[in-house]
């Protein structure tokens, strides 16, 4: 196929005729007996077969398979690379992770640094052990502090020590139930200072509270063993009976009951006598302390006389007030003649009052006669504004007014029509809608502060007409069926701009996509409108993007016309383009 335009490389489909040279990055090749192509510097033989086809070197036939090929991919001399071929070191050394055979190693020695291994292979199994732990039929290895665990039995004829660590040992008789004793006085005829018997018990027996016992550190422990057994069982946080009271994780203390003298004091590090417990009251200390009880919500808290009190702290404080005094934000408390002074503003939504003799002063924001209205008598109503609610004024032979205006500030009717003739208006304001059925609007500018749309069914102009200030869009029409028709020569001074949208799938095109940028991750079909949906002479534009590696075919779409006798093009290169005209006179698509 060839294209109006075409940049870089080029994909033909069928036949391609070469009188001189042929060169470039992509070609693809056929014959009858083999296939190879190349597409983005990629060389396919298709039917290599490693026997009659594929590639040969100095014309020898590669009979290797590709993946028998690849094994050699990433391989490295002398270095160990999983699932790739074993390539022999500079020294024609093979270098593994794990050497293994179904038929066995065999050899007349195993030689180490130049030295025969002698052993057997049971025997060097022995030290495959865990270091500081004792196995059975396995080597004794200390660990790295030289230590060692798990040995049950351990038999010599003696132990050659320096004594640093044990002194007077001896081994008890048969039968016997001691079985290391240490003695006082370095003999083991002497007085048995410490004694480990068989029963699992070791006894200081030479105790002496205050100066002979159990040493921590070098300090002796002086606590007698049924003081120290008060420890017994006892645990954090937690009651046990008859043993030692141990704080909990917070540093709390739990008891079941706390008793102490009458007027016993608790508090804290600051204030250690905060409360004190008498025979009949609990008394907290005066001075810049609070009680807070901070569950109180109305379902919990305070209690008086076992009744929940449910009011808040700050409703509590409405109270804190002088009695016949008005307080702001306060409640209303009478004095002892039941009177209140100095209320400001009293506000209530019903108020009676039998009669009432207001003989000065200003009455503010009242309605008189709001539920039951009557006639009134007034000599003079004198008022800055005067709302007659949906009442009227009758018998009034003239109001002199300065404006007026609709009492919901938004509209302003009359019960019948109205007529102004040969009145005129200095100024109307802003109208918000206006139905004009006749007479003629002169010297006027529509659309100067704030532009909107004319909707006519026929727009008759006379002599010059400005359309926009050079910076305005002048939008004709809505698409589709609509057209603009011109009879003249059209002059874009400023140029013109057409409109373009970027196609990534399949895609039928309307009136109006005039460029068309196809790009995408696959094939991509264009199908041109419907020749009944458009105007003779239309043009589209279709290009094949810069990257696009997939075709883009532009069809004329099912039971169309034809474009320049078939029914679709393909543009098979990057950057092919081409532009199409219908022409209804002929019937076509031509492509231009």
């Amino acid at each position: 196929m060839a294209y109006k335009f075409q940049y870089g490389d080029a994909v033909y489909s069928g036949s391609l005729n070469i009188e001189t040279n042929l060169t470039g990055s992509k070609v693809s090749l056929g014959t009858a007996n083999s296939a190879a192509s190349v597409a983005r510097g990629t060389l396919d033989l298709s039917d290599a077969d490693g026997a009659s086809y594929g590639v040969k070197l100095g014309g020898t036939l590669v009979t290797a398979t590709a993946a028998e090929l690849n094994l050699l991919d990433g391989s490295s001399a002398g270095s160990v690379v999983n699932s790739a071929g074993v390539i022999y070191s500079g020294g024609g050394h093979v270098n593994a992770t794990q050497l293994s055979s179904s038929f066995g190693l065999t050899g007349s020695a195993l030689i180490l640094g130049g030295t025969a291994v002698t052993s057997t292979a049971a025997e060097l199994n022995y030290v495959d052990t865990t270091a500081g732990t004792a196995a059975a039929s396995k080597a004794v290895i200390l660990d790295a502090d030289k230590s060692i665990t798990g040995i049950q039995n351990l038999t010599a004829s003696f132990f050659n020590g320096d004594g640093s660590g044990l002194s007077n040992i001896s081994a008890g008789p048969a039968g016997s139930d001691t079985q290391v004793q240490f003695n006082q006085n370095g003999s083991t005829a002497g007085d048995s200072g410490l004694v480990y018997d068989g029963s699992g018990s070791l006894d200081l027996v030479e105790f002496s509270a205050g100066s002979i016992g159990l040493k921590l550190a070098g300090a002796l422990v002086t606590a007698t063993a049924a003081e120290l057994n008060l420890l017994d069982t006892a645990t954090a946080g937690s009651v046990v009976n008859s043993k030692a009271v141990i704080y909990s994780g917070a540093g709390k203390v739990q008891g079941t009951t706390f008793l102490g003298p009458d007027d016993v004091t608790f508090g804290g590090a600051s204030v250690t006598d905060m409360i004190t417990i008498g025979s009949d009251e609990v008394v907290f200390k005066d001075g810049s302390i609070n009680v807070n009880i901070a569950s109180h919500d109305g379902s919990n808290g305070l209690e008086l006389g076992s009744t929940l009190v449910t009011s808040t702290a700050a409703e509590l404080n409405y109270v804190d007030v002088t009695a016949g005094t008005a307080t702001l934000s306060k409640a209303l408390v009478l004095d002892a003649d039941l009177a209140i002074g100095t209320i400001l503003n009293l506000t209530a939504s019903a108020a009676k009052f039998t009669t009432v003799d207001i003989n000065g002063g200003a009455i503010d924001g009242a309605v008189i006669g709001a539920s039951s209205a009557v006639s009134g008598t007034f000599t003079g109503v004198v008022a800055t504004s005067l709302s007659i609610s949906d009442g009227a004024i009758s018998n009034v032979s003239d109001i002199s007014l300065d404006t007026i205006s609709a009492d919901d500030g938004s509209s302003f009717s009359f019960a019948s029509n109205w007529t102004a003739a040969s009145r005129t208006c200095a100024n109307l304001g802003s109208v918000t809608t206006a139905d004009i059925n006749g007479g003629t609007i002169d010297g006027t500018t529509i659309g100067v502060s704030s532009a909107a749309v004319v909707t006519a069914s026929y727009l008759a102009v006379n002599g010059n007409v400005d359309l926009g200030n050079g910076s305005d869009v002048i939008n004709i029409g809505s698409g589709g069926s609509d057209s603009l028709y011109l009879n003249a020569m059209a002059n874009f001074e400023a140029g013109a701009a057409y409109n373009m949208q970027s196609i990534t799938s399949n895609d039928t095109l309307s009136a109006g996509d005039f460029y068309n940028i196809v790009s995408g991750s696959g094939d991509i079909t264009v199908t041109l409108p419907n020749v009944s949906n458009i105007d003779d002479g239309t043009m589209f534009h279709v290009k094949r993007a810069y990257g696009m590696e997939h075709d883009v075919t532009v069809a004329s779409g099912s039971g169309q016309n034809s474009i320049d006798g078939e029914a679709l093009v393909v543009l098979e290169s990057e950057l092919a383009a081409i532009s199409l005209l219908w022409d209804s006179n002929a019937g076509v698509w031509h492509i231009f």
